[in-house]
Order: structure tokens, then C-alpha cells, then sequence
């Protein structure tokens, strides 16, 4: 786990006036090797904001739920702006059909953070 940050005065550690913000990033990568493209890989990382990690971190005895282990263990602090990188997807892929579902799937693990996240809010 990362160490409690400090955050500036007037700053936003949720980044969503009151509620948390995050984003989930698709970047595809294209290998290739000689004049041919070998293969292509998706990497799906979610940005989540500040407030969050610190809450899950403070709760987590309480929440031993397996989204949030794993998102505490697996994240990096990468700055104010950008929050917690969580690397959810590091793969290949065979067509779009997996991609959204992916995407889908790592939207969803942002939003059940945020659902455990806003009662603590409060």
C-alpha cells in the first residue's frame, strides 16, 4: 500500500465535487516485427482518484471484499492530477468483441469502489 498523501489546500481528493471521479484508459499496442505486424495488445488501466484509495485503505479490515484487495495491492500513486493507476487488463485480444467486454467489466470494478466508497464519504 501506498503512503497516506497530502493533499494541497482547496484540493478535491475525489475530484467530483463531493462524489468520487475516476476513468478507466484503453490504449492499444501494436508489435511488429520486420515489415509485418506481429500482434496487438490492449492494456485497460483505470485513473482512480485520491479520495478513494485513501478511504479503501483506512476500511480495508472492513472490506475484504476481492475488488478491493485487489485494487490496494495492484495500484500505484502516480500523481494529484492522475491519481492511482490500476492496471485491470494486460493482453492480447482477438477482435473488438473482447475489448468492450473488458472495458465493460473494468468500468464495473471502478463503479462498485465508488458504491463501497460514497456511504464512507459521507
Amino acid at each position: 500500500m501506498s503512503k497516506k498523501i497530502k493533499y494541497p489546500p482547496g484540493y478535491d481528493p475525489f475530484w467530483g465535487d463531493g462524489e468520487p471521479y475516476s476513468q478507466v484508459d484503453l490504449t492499444r499496442q501494436v508489435r511488429i516485427i520486420g515489415p509485418d505486424i506481429s500482434r496487438e495488445f490492449y492494456y485497460i488501466t483505470a485513473d482512480i482518484n485520491p479520495g478513494t484509495y485513501d478511504l479503501l485503505a483506512a476500511n480495508a479490515k472492513k472490506l475484504p471484499q476481492p475488488v478491493v484487495t485487489d485494487f490496494l495491492k495492484n495500484s500505484d500513486f502516480v500523481s494529484l492530477e492522475k491519481g492511482y493507476e490500476w492496471v485491470l487488463y494486460a493482453r492480447e485480444i482477438l477482435g473488438d468483441e473482447d475489448t468492450e467486454k473488458m472495458l465493460r467489466e473494468a468500468a464495473n470494478k471502478v463503479i462498485t469502489l465508488h458504491k463501497i466508497v460514497l456511504p464512507l464519504i459521507k
